[in-house]
């Protein structure tokens, strides 16, 4: 979900973006539990990867 996010973003819409980046907050948070490392980064407002590496052919 985090691609999805971060292409939403790239493509400008910002408010679609940012409500699937809470979403997916959300649902990882209720799944990992609010102690998991991730969780811990992104409520800190740490940057997520964006960087996506192209698949080998």
């Amino acid at each position: 979900m985090l691609t999805l996010t971060c292409a939403t973003n790239l493509a400008g819409d910002y408010a679609a973006a940012l409500a699937l980046d809470t979403d997916t907050l959300g649902r990882s948070e209720r799944v990992l539990g609010p102690e998991h490392p991730a969780i811990v980064a992104a409520l800190a407002g740490e940057r997520g990867n964006c960087d996506v590496d192209p698949m080998p052919l």
